[in-house]
């Protein structure tokens, strides 16, 4: 009975355990242009705002009381952008509290899943050369584009994947926080340029 209930309380308390373990991780800041890269890929913080959320109906997504939502556009470049690695979205507020993605707040809105990784294939109705749009992707949360921007080098590709968060009412987004599974010692931190 005994090793069952230790099961039942390390199985509770896990998520919270990462939650520890990711806040004392050292912390790595951008570069001077504002990018991590990590595994060929660049990426930048583009945006970072309050978020008006929608449902699957694209109603207008009402929040519990005492919650706000946030969005961080995340752009990505990579030459092969299928070979970049998987990446876990955080939001750290100025108090440095940090703010997982797929909270239940905000659950049932029409929040995709973000990660550093996109899938090739053009978004639904899009032409192979069309730049898509982030939340119509056909990989959760990725648009990819073969986009050669200006600052884009040559021959990557250019995408944005989006991150939704929820948190307390009044709580002011500062950065996002970046942490790849295969670089379990460090999490990375962006913060909006421009």
């Amino acid at each position: 009975m005994l090793p069952a209930l230790a099961a039942m309380v390390f199985t509770a308390l896990l998520p919270n355990l990462d939650q520890w373990r990711r806040h004392e991780l050292p912390v790595l800041p951008a570069a001077a242009d504002g990018s991590v890269t990590f595994a060929g890929a660049r990426v930048t913080l583009v945006e970072l705002s309050p978020a008006q959320l929608t449902t699957y109906g694209d109603q207008p997504f009402e929040l519990p009381h005492g919650v706000m939502a946030w969005r961080a556009v995340l752009r990505l470049e990579s030459a092969d952008p299928t070979l970049n690695d998987y990446c876990e979205i955080a939001l750290e507020d100025a108090a440095g509290r940090v703010y997982e993605t797929g909270a239940d707040e905000i659950s049932r809105a029409r929040t995709d899943f973000a990660t550093c990784k996109a899938d090739a294939s053009p978004a639904p109705g899009a032409s192979p050369t069309a730049s898509a749009s982030p939340t119509a992707s056909a990989s959760p949360g990725a648009a990819p584009s073969p986009t050669s921007g200006p600052d884009a080098a040559s021959g990557s590709r250019v995408y944005e994947t989006v991150a939704y968060f929820a948190t307390p009412v009044g709580t002011e987004a500062v950065a996002v926080r970046l942490h790849f599974p295969s670089d379990a010692y460090h999490d990375y931190r962006l913060t909006p340029q421009g």
